[in-house]
C-alpha cells in the first residue's frame, strides 16, 4: 500500500521504548528497571500501592492510584478485581523477523492475506531502510506455529528469501476488543492491559499512547479533588471510549465479517479497492464494480456502512 500522504511510521521499537523512559525520567519520573510487580496493596476496597521485587529485594510503594500497563491479560487488573481474561480463540500468535539484504521499496508497506499465508490474520513487510524490513505475520486458530508459517511465507517470495535474519520477535496480541471495565477504586488500565489493540490490524501503540494521555489527565484531575474512587475514575473510561471506542468496535465488526469470507472473496474485495481512486470516487465506478461482486461479498460490504 502506498499513498501521497504519510499516515504512520515504522518504529525501531527498542529505541522508541528507551527514549520514552528517558523522557519520563527527565520529566521527574523514577524509572526502575528489572522490577516486577507481584501484588497490590488494597485497603478499604481500593488500590493503595504496589508490592515490587527488584534483584531479589521486595518492597512496597504506596500511592494514590495505579496505572496497569502490564500487557496482555493484565495480572495487575485481575488483582484489582477486573476481568482481563482473553479468549484463546481471540488471541493471535505473532512472529516477526528483522531482515536485511532484501528488495523492498522504502515508501511501500506490503500486506498479504489468505488462509494458506496467515489463517485468521495477515502477513506484512514493513520497510526500515534500503534493504531492511520487518517481515512478520499473525495467525489464529491455525494448525502450525507462527514461525513455521512465517518461514513458509518468506520462502514463497523471491524478494524475501535471499535475505538474512538479524532479529526475532514473537508474542501474542489480543483481538477481542476492549475489556469490559478498565477502572476501579484507585486503578485504571491502559494499552494491551485494557485490550486497546485494534482488533482488525493488531496495532496498539497509537491507542496505548492516546489512552495513556487520557489516563494522565483524569488522574491529575482526581489528584486535585483528592478523589480516586471508582466513580471519579469512571471518567477515564468515558473519555477513552469517546476518543477511540467507535473505531475499535468498527474494526471488530470488520474483523468478524472478514473471518466469514474465503480467499476468493477476499480477492474480490481487493479488486474493488484497487479499482477505486480514493479522494475522487466516482459513484458510477463504484456501482459498476459492485455489480461484478458476489452477493455475499456485497452483503459484507453493506454491513460496514
Amino acid at each position: 500500500m502506498t499513498g501521497e500522504e504519510y499516515t504512520g511510521y515504522v518504529l525501531e521499537r527498542r529505541l522508541f521504548d528507551k527514549y520514552l523512559a528517558i523522557y519520563a525520567a527527565e520529566a521527574g519520573a523514577e524509572v526502575r528497571t528489572r522490577t516486577y510487580a507481584y501484588d497490590l496493596l488494597i485497603k478499604d476496597n481500593a488500590v493503595k500501592g504496589v508490592f515490587l521485587k527488584q534483584f531479589g529485594k521486595k518492597f512496597l510503594v504506596e500511592c494514590k492510584a495505579v496505572v496497569g500497563a502490564d500487557g496482555i491479560e493484565s495480572k495487575i487488573g485481575r488483582m484489582a478485581g477486573l476481568n482481563t481474561r482473553t479468549k484463546l480463540s481471540q488471541m493471535t500468535s505473532n512472529a516477526q523477523f528483522e531482515m536485511v539484504g532484501i528488495d523492498v521499496h522504502e515508501d511501500i508497506m506490503e500486506f498479504y492475506f489468505g488462509r494458506e499465508v496467515a489463517p485468521g490474520g495477515y502477513a506484512w513487510v514493513f520497510p526500515k531502510g534500503n534493504d531492511i524490513a520487518n517481515v512478520g505475520l499473525g495467525i489464529r486458530n491455525a494448525n502450525k506455529p507462527a514461525l513455521e508459517y512465517l518461514k513458509n511465507f518468506i520462502n514463497s517470495k523471491e524478494h524475501l528469501r535471499k535475505g538474512r535474519v538479524t532479529g526475532v520477535v514473537v508474542g501474542g496480541v489480543p483481538v477481542q476488543g476492549p475489556v469490559e471495565k478498565t477502572y476501579s477504586n484507585g486503578i485504571v488500565l491502559v494499552g494491551d492491559a485494557a485490550r486497546h489493540v485494534d482488533p482488525l490490524t493488531g496495532g496498539g501503540i497509537y491507542n496505548a499512547m492516546r489512552c495513556g494521555i487520557i489516563a494522565g489527565e483524569v488522574l491529575i484531575e482526581a489528584l486535585e479533588r483528592d478523589d480516586f474512587s471508582e466513580e471519579s475514575l469512571a471518567e477515564y473510561e468515558r473519555r477513552w471510549k469517546q476518543a477511540i471506542g467507535n473505531a475499535l468496535m468498527r474494526s471488530l465488526r470488520v474483523k468478524e465479517g472478514l473471518e466469514k469470507l474465503n480467499d476468493e472473496q477476499l480477492n474480490q474485495i481487493a479488486k474493488l479497492l484497487s479499482e477505486l481512486k480514493f479522494g475522487s470516487v466516482d459513484l458510477k465506478d463504484v456501482t459498476k464494480i459492485f455489480e461484478e461482486l458476489p452477493p455475499d461479498v456485497i452483503e459484507f460490504l453493506q454491513g460496514l456502512l
